[in-house]
């Protein structure tokens, strides 16, 4: 008989609290579109970064990216991507304890005629993680692991910077217009 009582007030206030959410306007965030597009990606083709990244951008349906630069209303260009690998604590004995990992991320956007939309930007992605050279193999296998996470989140990051740029693409009569509106009648 409590039990259900408190289940019925639980109910209660959890639909009420639902209500009030609806009934404000509430709404979870959506994604933005990225609104540089075409895009095309001026970085190695070998380096892994760069696959990841066009990767991730083919998952969002309003980029198409150009392996042409020429084609390309804009360009995103990987200036430099790399891990750095500094000791964070030692134990009495002098034995490393903690490694911190940080993938650093420089990069910025231009137009096709060369202007700076997003002037260089960095990224940095940082982790600690535990190190004991007993198990030195399987602590390198956990670094790789934690790497390629960190450049996932790396990427992550890029993405929102390039849903936040909202660039004025030029209209047939000269004047730019936003690329949201674009094909909307004014």
């Amino acid at each position: 008989m409590i039990l259900s009582k408190l289940r019925l007030r639980q109910l209660i206030a959890t639909s009420s609290l639902a209500l009030i959410l609806v009934g404000c306007g509430f709404h979870l965030r959506q994604q933005q579109p990225i609104l540089v597009t075409p895009l095309f990606i001026e970085a190695p083709d070998q380096q892994v970064f760069a696959r990841m990244l066009r990767r991730a951008l083919k998952e969002h349906p309003e980029v198409t990216i150009t392996s042409n630069a020429k084609e390309a209303s804009f360009r995103l260009k990987l200036i430099s991507e790399g891990l750095e690998r500094k000791i964070q604590t030692l134990s009495t004995d002098g034995r490393v304890r903690e490694v911190t990992l940080r993938d650093n991320i420089s990069f910025q956007v231009l137009t096709q005629a060369g202007e700076v939309l997003l002037p260089p930007t960095s990224l940095s992605v940082e982790r600690v993680v535990s190190y004991d050279d007993r198990y030195a193999l399987a602590k390198v296998n956990d670094e790789a692991t934690v790497y390629k996470e960190m450049q996932e989140d790396g990427i992550r990051l890029l993405i929102l910077r390039l849903n936040a740029l909202h660039p004025t693409i030029p209209s047939p009569d000269g004047q730019h217009a936003d690329p949201a509106q674009h094909g909307e009648q004014k």
